[in-house]
């Protein structure tokens, strides 16, 4: 018998064992014992125990968050690059009051308060089906460049001294929106360890002879020499034109290690730990 059908035949009778005389609830019980199969302290249990009475709907706690807050939330998750909540929760207050300037979002006080108390585990349950894996994908346009690893030295000309300028982290950064089919523009990214100075060169695509221009002009309007250049191991920077033009300049080129992973003293640089 299942768990419903069950139900329903206990709260059929019900009614006949709690009025029934001594004789009448111990013939009951020996018939409920055949059909369910409990125990019979339980069915005595059970069959004592009123229906509980719902306003329909399912039980537990009532819920506290509406339609609005959980569309609200999904706002700020977007707006935040799809961030996650234990990085999105702390920033809600601060995020939502900047997206209300500017007239993206306009919420009541009550739902407005909702939303900057909700906590990073109810963010992720209100999330989940936004987060399923058919929605989107994670993707890198990073295709590694293989052939220069074992012949770019990791130390060329001189050793890494993050305390003076002139030490360049570069990297792209794709706007291709949800897909990398076709021509893109690229943002050509370099950050100078010391100072933290910031160059952007925006690229059309990923050519070498184009990213090696750019990196080029970023070195042109530098105030101070270039020495170093740190990339990650993408076929755009591992190529024999920035090999060759970092060799001609004296500027060591420090690629990844060959697994293809950042070093722990790169990683350092780029967290400040």
């Amino acid at each position: 018998m299942t768990r419903g059908g069950m139900k329903e035949y206990l709260d059929a009778i019900r009614d006949r064992y709690i009025h029934g005389d001594r004789k009448e609830k111990s013939r009951l019980l020996d018939e409920a014992l055949q059909v369910t199969s409990l125990h019979r302290k339980a069915l005595i249990r059970a069959l004592r125990t009123p229906p509980r009475l719902t306003a329909g709907g399912k039980a537990g706690r009532p819920k506290r968050y509406g339609l609005e807050a959980a569309t609200a939330l999904k706002t700020l998750w977007e707006a935040s690059d799809r961030v996650c909540a234990k990085r999105l929760q702390p920033f809600l207050p601060e995020l939502l009051g900047a997206l209300e300037r500017h007239g993206e979002l306009v919420l009541e006080q009550e739902v407005r308060d909702q939303v900057c108390a909700i906590s990073a585990a109810t963010i992720d349950r209100l999330l989940r089906t936004y987060r399923l894996p058919e929605l989107r994908r994670p993707f890198s346009t990073t295709r590694p460049g293989t052939l220069l690893k074992a012949a770019i030295p990791i130390r060329t000309f001189t050793e890494w001294n993050e305390h003076q300028p002139c030490f360049l982290e570069i990297d792209l950064v794709a706007h291709c929106g949800e897909s990398t089919e076709g021509q893109y523009l690229n943002t050509l990214s370099a950050v100078d360890i010391a100072t933290g100075w910031v160059a952007c060169r925006g690229v059309l695509g990923k050519g070498q002879q184009r990213v090696g221009g750019a990196i080029h002009h970023i070195g042109q309007n530098l105030s101070f020499s270039q020495r170093v250049i740190d990339s990650d191991n993408g076929s755009e920077f591992i190529n024999h034109h920035l090999y060759a033009f970092c060799h001609q300049k004296g500027i060591t080129f420090t690629p990844p290690d060959p697994t293809g992973r950042m070093s722990m003293s790169a990683s350092s640089r780029r967290t400040g730990r």
